[in-house]
């Protein structure tokens, strides 16, 4: 949960969107669980980021769902600043 950055990039250029978008939901969900919070370094962050520069995004179901299923006010887009 605590990687940089860079390494979720590298991670992620092995797998699919479908893989990408499922592992934001897992980490979402991951969140809740005691020792997993992330803040605004989580990897849901840095996956949405890199469905961004694929020219996928994060779909508005997807971003919904996620909002539903945390209390990470950072998720899924990062900090405003």
């Amino acid at each position: 949960m605590q990687q940089r950055k860079a390494d979720w990039f590298h991670v992620a250029s092995t797998l699919s969107d479908e893989q990408l978008q499922h592992l934001m939901r897992f980490f979402t969900v991951a969140e809740s669980l005691p020792g997993w919070e992330a803040g605004d370094n989580s990897p849901v962050i840095w996956l949405g980021k890199v469905l961004k520069q694929r020219g996928t995004g994060i779909s508005r179901e997807l971003v919904l769902w996620i909002k539903a299923n945390s209390s990470n006010q950072f998720l899924p887009h990062g900090a405003l600043l």
